[in-house]
């Protein structure tokens, strides 16, 4: 069961269960999350590019962000859904392999990726960095045995918080 932590639907329940296979970012790492992006993200662009359960582009669409999700599998999607209608949110879901579909999403603001734990970050930056990313923020959810590259496609490594069994991993474009 998932509850939004802030936002216009702060304390809504989400009716969906969890899809097979998926693991949801858990409450403490949504909620510090949205403590460091803020609240109001109503100028903000946001991809949940692994949507899994949706409870990341619903916390951010709770808080005013344009948001666009996309999940690769048609079950979680169909959960995704129904999670989104039953709060209202006026978002962009896409079913599709965000690697494969990066390039026709635009530009975001804040990119959030928790791709499977087995997937190798720097693999993942490279597919994505440079095709998504404005000169904003990218979130990496990895699991806390992850090595974490310093530097990778154009992005900087700032700094990695630990929660649980996972890590956040915080990458900024790096300046010239």
């Amino acid at each position: 069961m998932a509850i939004i932590s802030g936002g216009e639907w702060r304390g809504r329940v989400l009716p969906s269960k969890v899809p097979s296979g998926v693991r949801p970012t858990s409450s403490r790492v949504r909620e510090a999350i949205f403590s460091i992006l803020g609240q109001d993200l109503s100028e903000v662009r946001f991809l949940d590019g692994y949507g899994g359960t949706g409870i990341m582009g619903i916390e951010a669409a709770s808080r005013g962000a344009d948001v666009v999700l996309v999940e690769r599998s048609n079950n979680a999607m169909r959960a995704i859904i129904a999670n989104g209608e039953a709060v209202g949110a006026d978002w962009t879901t896409r079913v599709g392999d965000v690697e494969r579909i990066a390039s026709s999403l635009g530009q975001f603001d804040v990119v959030f990726l928790d791709p499977p734990y087995l997937e190798e970050p720097e693999r993942v930056l490279n597919a994505l960095s440079q095709t998504l990313l404005v000169d904003g923020l990218l979130l990496y959810e990895a699991a806390k045995q992850t090595l974490a590259p310093e530097e990778c496609a154009g992005l900087i490594l700032e700094r990695i918080k630990p929660y649980g069994n996972s890590q956040l991993l915080f990458y900024r474009h790096a300046t010239a």
